[in-house]
Order: C-alpha cells, then sequence, then structure tokens
C-alpha cells in the first residue's frame, strides 16, 4: 500500500483525543509543527518548538505569514513530533506570576495539563511504532498513493488501477479512513475539472463498510462522507461510482437513490422447514 497524505480530520479519527482536554492541544500541536514546517526561521529543540517561558511575539508574526498552510487540512508536518509537541503545548497560557501576568510571553508547564494528555501521548506513540500502520505513517521511501493516481490518469493507455487494502489492519479504523481519503482525493480532481476529456468510473467493493460511517465522539466527529459525495454530485463531474455489498440495507437511502442502475443477484428466501 502506497503512502497518501492525511489531513487532520484523519489524526483526529486516528488517534482519538478526548474531550476538552485533549483534543485542543492535540490540533494546537498540529498547527505548530505546521508552521515549524513552513517557518525555518523559529528556533526548534529536534523538531519541536518549546513555548514555555518563550516570547510570543516572533511566532504569532509567523503564524500570520503562513496562515493559509497553518489554517488548511492537509496534515503536512513531521507526525513523529506530534507526541512530543503536545506535551509542549501543555502551558499555562501567559508569564509572569498571578498577581502580575506577562500576555506577551507563555507560562511554564502546566502539570495539570499534562496528567490529562498523557494517555493520549502514550496512544500516539503506539500507534507510531506499530508496523502495521507504516503505509500511513511511515512514508520513508514510499510512493505517494495520490502520485500513483495522478500519474495512472495521466496516462492515455491505462484503464484500471486496483487499490487493495489487503495488508491495512482493520484496527484504529486504517481502513474506513484510508478508503475516504482516496475518495475525497478523486472527489477534489473531480471539482477541479480533472475528468472533463477522460470520465472516470470508481467500483467500491465492500461498500457498506465505507459508506454512512462517523468516527470520533461528539467533540472530534468526522464523517466518512466522500464517496456518498461522490454519488450525489460526481456525475456532474464525469465521476461515477458503482458499489457492491452484501449487505444492502447498510447503504444509505441517499446513496441507493443516485444508483442509475440496481444489479441483484444470489436473492433466496428461506422456506419454512416441515418436521413430521
Amino acid at each position: 500500500m502506497p503512502y497518501f497524505q492525511l489531513v487532520e480530520a484523519d489524526l483526529l479519527s486516528l488517534f482519538k483525543p478526548s474531550g476538552q482536554a485533549q483534543a485542543p492541544k492535540f490540533r494546537a500541536a498540529m498547527k505548530t509543527l505546521k508552521l515549524v514546517k513552513v517557518a525555518p526561521v523559529l528556533p526548534v529543540n529536534n523538531g519541536v518548538f518549546v513555548k514555555a517561558g518563550k516570547r510570543k511575539a516572533d511566532f504569532e508574526r509567523e503564524m500570520k505569514t503562513h496562515s493559509a498552510a497553518v489554517e488548511g487540512p492537509r496534515a503536512d508536518f513531521d507526525i513523529t513530533k506530534l507526541a512530543r509537541q503536545i506535551d509542549e503545548e501543555c502551558i499555562w497560557p501567559n508569564g509572569g506570576t498571578g498577581t502580575s501576568p506577562d500576555p506577551t510571553t507563555w507560562g511554564r508547564m502546566d502539570d495539570g495539563q499534562r496528567s490529562y494528555c498523557v494517555s493520549l501521548i502514550t496512544r500516539i506513540e503506539d500507534i507510531l511504532g506499530s508496523n502495521e500502520l507504516g503505509c500511513i505513517l511511515q512514508p520513508q521511501g514510499k510512493t505517494s498513493l495520490f502520485d500513483r493516481i495522478d500519474t495512472f490518469l495521466s496516462n492515455q493507455q491505462g484503464r484500471v488501477l486496483r487499490v487493495s487494502m489487503k495488508y491495512l489492519p482493520f484496527s484504529h479504523s486504517a481502513r474506513e479512513i484510508v478508503a475516504n481519503a482516496i475518495g475525497r482525493h478523486l472527489l477534489n480532481l473531480g471539482r477541479l475539472r480533472r475528468f472533463r476529456l477522460k470520465p472516470v468510473f470508481v467500483f467500491l467493493d465492500e461498500a457498506h463498510q465505507f459508506l454512512d460511517k462517523t468516527l470520533g465522539d461528539e467533540n472530534t466527529k468526522y464523517a466518512l462522507d466522500s464517496f456518498e459525495l461522490i454519488a450525489k454530485e460526481g456525475r456532474k463531474f464525469c465521476l461515477n461510482i458503482c458499489i457492491a455489498t452484501q449487505r444492502p440495507r447498510d447503504i444509505p437511502e441517499g446513496v441507493i437513490s443516485q444508483m442509475g442502475t440496481l444489479i441483484v443477484s444470489a436473492v433466496t428466501q428461506n422456506q419454512p422447514v416441515r418436521v413430521e
């Protein structure tokens, strides 16, 4: 399975930061690491930006300068630094003292916030060290799946590109996240009119696994809706879809209503058995 580019919502679904304690630190760490990548003038410690006791001016200036990259949905940063950066985000918002706060600097480390984030940091380190998720989280030396898709689409002789998830685990919703990312990429290409001269047909097997699914809790809820959107609006972008499933009841009615042709096979009706 080639590597592919994640977005922030994918990481929220994968690492599952909880509620109001962990999720804000998780999001703050992602934004800081994205800024570190695009603003090399910021001082870092082994790829991590240390905030405790530092002045805010330089950081805030670079944040405004690179706001488009930082606020964008792509998780374009060194994910191996994520756990450490979350730890560095566990600080008091202002320096100084309780009676004389200094809003121009960050405060010292907050042990209370740290304790809330310990389980998240441990979970991130465990998942990052998992070999079975290496194709998602260890991209070094791997070809981007999106680059592979773009190469296929640019090849006038290409007819079929098969993406297998055979080696992806069922744990951590990895298959659902990857499938949704593929659908999202294709839909974005369609909206850019990439398929106007060469229409694309997407075949989604075991579709019930990837439709009408939501990951996360109420604070990090993430709908896996890319293939539903393709079914509903893809045709106007020359992007069509065929879904295959053995559990049609699990397919949303809104998707079924968009299907122009239904092929039903191997449908049997159980007959009662009479016992003498």
